[in-house]
């Protein structure tokens, strides 16, 4: 895969055929060996060829968007972690309710079982007022 640096390039060279060739030579001679670029010939005779900077190849343009697609893949990556994170945050978030949903019902049901034996004395003490 081509670097960050090589992506810049190659982009560059897609809109516009004319590069540095002194300051980027090596890069260059790269992508001419790997032929991610071709010279952009513009005037050929039986004995020279006069080329006007580089055109990018169709392996070129294969590196352009393998690297794009590289790209993307890292931020769905982060996306996909920064998701799990909220997930995992909403779980907490979820489980704290439930033990406070857990103590609630504890609370209910004892109030209840209270409730249950309040009425039975109740009863009791009724049927035992109302006896001669």
């Amino acid at each position: 895969m081509i670097t960050e640096k090589e992506y810049i390039l190659l982009i560059g060279l897609k809109t516009s055929p004319l590069i540095d060739e002194t300051q980027y030579y090596y890069e260059i001679k790269t992508f001419l060996k790997d032929k991610f670029i071709s010279y952009n010939i513009i005037e050929e005779t039986p004995t020279s060829k006069i080329y006007n900077g580089y055109i990018l190849t169709p392996i070129g343009e294969r590196a352009i968007k393998e690297y794009e697609d590289y790209l993307q893949s890292i931020e769905r990556d982060k996306v996909s972690v920064k998701l799990a994170h909220e997930a995992n945050d909403i779980a907490k978030e979820a489980n704290n309710i439930s033990t406070k949903a857990k103590n609630w019902s504890a609370w209910a049901v004892g109030i209840s079982i209270l409730s249950f034996v309040a009425a039975v004395v109740s009863i009791i003490v009724n049927i035992v007022t109302k006896c001669p």
